[in-house]
């Protein structure tokens, strides 16, 4: 009788952990979608291989304080328009293999998204997006 108790358990078990990865593989993963680049995005920092050229989320909220921005807009219709400072700079992009693609001015750069941020690659920066509210 207790071998019983032990295998209904059992089978329960593996019937929950099979729900649980049958609801977590629906969703897919972060920046498989179309959905998940749409919106409008505002610099949050600047990485780059030199740490002079590196800038953190307080110096990018110091330049947003004198006016100085960098934004993304990426809509649905596979338009863009890249905001720096005031100068915008009209675009496409499309979701890629492993992310998705920003071209300018017939340039591409690699966009992908990592905890909700969105991070693009230009010339040897990685420019950090978090989504507008």
């Amino acid at each position: 009788m207790k071998k019983m108790g032990v295998r209904f358990s059992l089978v329960v078990l593996v019937a929950c952990a099979c729900l649980l990865a049958g609801c977590a593989g629906g969703r897919g993963q972060e920046g498989s979608s179309k959905d998940d680049y749409v919106g409008s995005w505002n610099l949050n920092s600047i990485e780059a291989e030199s740490s002079d050229a590196s800038q953190d989320a307080d110096a990018v909220a110091e330049l947003s304080n004198l006016g100085l921005t960098i934004s993304l807009l990426v809509e649905e219709s596979g338009s863009a328009e890249f905001d720096l400072f005031g100068d915008k700079i009209p675009g496409t992009w499309a979701v890629g293999d492993t992310g998705a693609i920003l071209n300018l001015n017939d340039t591409e750069y690699t966009m992908v998204l990592d905890e909700g941020l969105l991070q693009v690659e230009m010339d040897s920066q990685t420019y950090v997006f978090s989504r507008e509210d």
